[in-house]
This record gives C-alpha cells, sequence and structure tokens, in this order.
C-alpha cells in the first residue's frame, strides 16, 4: 500500500488517561519515541487532548495534514476516538475514498485489548516506534455504526468522546439528513441518526453499563473491570430484543444478558470473546448471552473469558455476516401504536420503550440506551502500523 507523502507522524495522548498514569508513562517514554522516530527521518507532532472527544478531532486534522501515520498513545478510549476522526475525515472526502495516513498503536492506558489481538505487549515503546518506521502495513477492518436513541432521551451519548457529525452519514454512503428532514424527524419524534465507527468490539447488554462504572474504579487498575462487571450484573434487568443479519428476518432475543459484536478477539479486559477473528476477513463474528446472572457468570464466567463458550447452553453464536441491525422487541409495532394512540398515551409509550431499549458500548465507550442500532463492516477501511 502507498503511504502518505508527508512523513510526519502524530502522536495523540490523553493526558488523563488511566488516571493521569499515561501522561506519567508518555513522559518517560516520549525521547525514546522521538529518537527512534528521527533515526527513520520521521518528524514527530505531538498533540495532547484537552477532553472527551478531541481526539476524533486531532486525529482528523492529522489525516487532513496528510501525516504518514497517527499513534494512538493510550487505551481503547484513545484508539476508538483516533478511529472515529480518521475514517470521519475520510468519509468527507466521499465514498469510497481511505485515508494515505496509517494507524500506528502505543497502548498505554487502563483498557488494552484492542492490542491483544495482535500480542502486543503493552508499554513496548520501541516495538510501537517500529510498527510505524518500518513501513509494513495491513488492511484494517472497520465498522460504521448508525445510532438511533429513544425519542424522550438526550440525543447526544452519555460518551460524547466518539460522536461523528451527522453529515458523515451523507458522505459515508448513507442518506442525507439536511434541514428539512431534520425538522420531519423533530415534528415526528425520531431522534437523528449519529454516525459513529468500531474498531474492535461493541456489545449490548449488561457489558454496556460497565463503561461508567470502571471510569469510577479506574484507581482499581486491572480489577476496575471485574469489580464493574460485578456491579453491573447486580443490577441488570434482562431485555428483549430483535436482531438481523445481512438484511435477513428479524430473530427475537429473550431474556438478553448481552449481545457483542467484534471485529478483534479480546473484549471486557482480556476476555477471549472471539477465538477465531480476523481484523482483515471482512466480516463480523456475534455472541449471543441469555438468561445468565451473577451466579452464572461467578461459576462459569471462566469459559467466556478462555473463548470456550460453546460448552454453554445459555450461549450462542450467529454466522459470520458483513452487517448486522438490533432493536428493542418493541420496535417492530411501536410506529403503528405511536400513530394510533393519543397525545398522553404516545408519551407514556414513548417513556416505556426508552426503559425497553438496550445500553451500548463501542470499543468501551458507553452510548446508553439506543432505540436501533445498526452495524456495517468496511473491508480494510484503514491501514495498520503493523
Amino acid at each position: 500500500m502507498v503511504l502518505a507523502a508527508s512523513k510526519s507522524c502524530v502522536a495523540i495522548i490523553n493526558p488523563a488517561g488511566a488516571g493521569g498514569r499515561t501522561q506519567q508513562a508518555w513522559s518517560k517514554a516520549a525521547p525514546t519515541v522521538r529518537q527512534r522516530l528521527e533515526l527513520a527521518e520521521y518528524k514527530l507532532e505531538v498533540r495532547f487532548t484537552a477532553g472527551p472527544g478531541d481526539a476524533v478531532r486531532l486525529a482528523a486534522e492529522a489525516v487532513a495534514a496528510g501525516a504518514a501515520a497517527v499513534l494512538a498513545v493510550g487505551g481503547d478510549g484513545t484508539i476508538h476516538e483516533v478511529v472515529n476522526g480518521m475514517m470521519a475525515e475520510s468519509a468527507q472526502r466521499g465514498p469510497g475514498v481511505l485515508p494515505a495516513t496509517a494507524l500506528g498503536i502505543l497502548p498505554l492506558g487502563t483498557g488494552s485489548d484492542f492490542r491483544r489481538t495482535f500480542g502486543w505487549s503493552e508499554d513496548d515503546i520501541i516495538g510501537s516506534c517500529d510498527r510505524i518506521t518500518r513501513g509494513k502495513r495491513q488492511p484494517l477492518d472497520v465498522a460504521r455504526v448508525l445510532v438511533s436513541r429513544p425519542s424522550s432521551s438526550s440525543s447526544s451519548s452519555s460518551s460524547s468522546s466518539s460522536s461523528v457529525p451527522q453529515d458523515t452519514a451523507a458522505a459515508a454512503g448513507n442518506a442525507p439528513a439536511g434541514p428539512a428532514s431534520q425538522q420531519q424527524q423533530q415534528q415526528q419524534g425520531a431522534a437523528a441518526v449519529e454516525v459513529k465507527y468500531v474498531v474492535n468490539i461493541c456489545s449490548c447488554g449488561v457489558g454496556a453499563t460497565t463503561p461508567p462504572i470502571v471510569n469510577k474504579l479506574k484507581w482499581l487498575r486491572t480489577l476496575s473491570y471485574p469489580v464493574a462487571s460485578v456491579a453491573a450484573l447486580l443490577k441488570y434487568k434482562q431485555l428483549t430484543v430483535q436482531v438481523s443479519c445481512d438484511g435477513g428476518p428479524w430473530q427475537t432475543l429473550e431474556q438478553l444478558t448481552m449481545l457483542v459484536v467484534g471485529n478483534g478477539i479480546y473484549w471486557g479486559g482480556g476476555m477471549r470473546v472471539f477465538p477465531r477473528a480476523s481484523t482483515h476477513d471482512g466480516l463480523l463474528d456475534t455472541m449471543i448471552v441469555q438468561r445468565m446472572g451473577l451466579a452464572d457468570f461467578v461459576t462459569k464466567g471462566h469459559l467466556l473469558r478462555s473463548g470456550e463458550y460453546e460448552k454453554l447452553q445459555n450461549v450462542t453464536t450467529l454466522p459470520p455476516c458483513k452487517s448486522l441491525k438490533v432493536r428493542p422487541a418493541h420496535a417492530a409495532g411501536g410506529a403503528a401504536a405511536a400513530a394510533a394512540g393519543a397525545a398522553t398515551a404516545a408519551a407514556g409509550a414513548a417513556a416505556a420503550a426508552a426503559a425497553a431499549c438496550p445500553w451500548w458500548e463501542l470499543d468501551g465507550e458507553g452510548q446508553g440506551p439506543c432505540s436501533e442500532v445498526s452495524i456495517e463492516l468496511l473491508p480494510a477501511a484503514l491501514q495498520l502500523c503493523v
């Protein structure tokens, strides 16, 4: 693959990542990174994020400026934002236009599931630099996710870090939502569709309720994920959803504990949920967990963590697919009921519908309740420094 003409590398760092430990780790790593890149005639440009979503903007600017590589310094949250920025800038250029800027990873954050797929060690500074300078690139699939929210909920996600402008939907080949259509949506009580991107794994159900808890427990470091999972399971109420693969018929899933859709292998702090997944095969893997509570996870959770869940009756998988849609079960008849009901009844129905919507997370970034989520894998959307 052809690299960008420039040999600049833009490092994007979240100084608040891992409770501030990312900033400390970067301070120690920076001289080595600069030296290794300069030896290969790369110019290092360092950008620090100022808050949630800032890495999206910085990554988009790097792609627009023609950088040879963007180095995401941190954990899965930083990688998620950087990928969203790169994909958003690419989408603005039109369908099928892929960024020449490659993605590099220097794992220094709390959650590092994405790097586990490639067997990369955490804090491997020299290895991360060499993956950029040796010029070897591997195609990287990225999932485009269209998120609709219940009309009674906020239009913004619980984490704004990965939000991509609505205009991106048109550039990415989806139906445009100009002022007229947006006004119609508001009059009809429908929420605008948000365009986001996932590079590793997304899920709905109990796993999607853990990110806010993890963020409060980062001081526990490696224990933050298991402790947050227990807390989430104690409060979680199982829902019924419908799923459609590759445009096929809707399948109803009752008492859903969680539905996990993956491009990568690892999720949830080291769970090997998709042992045979590939980030460049053009296919999504899906795991469905039903009717499992805290006691089940205590006694059988090791099978989920090791990827040997074929032995569990509560766990099923869907055939690998290119696209997937998920909606709450009430969505099938909700539109007709809303149209026929009075204003008061419609308001009550909307509140009930919002309560029935599953919570989602994208690459570990919580999104809150979503009324419908459409996932489409974009093959070889980015180049990964390997």
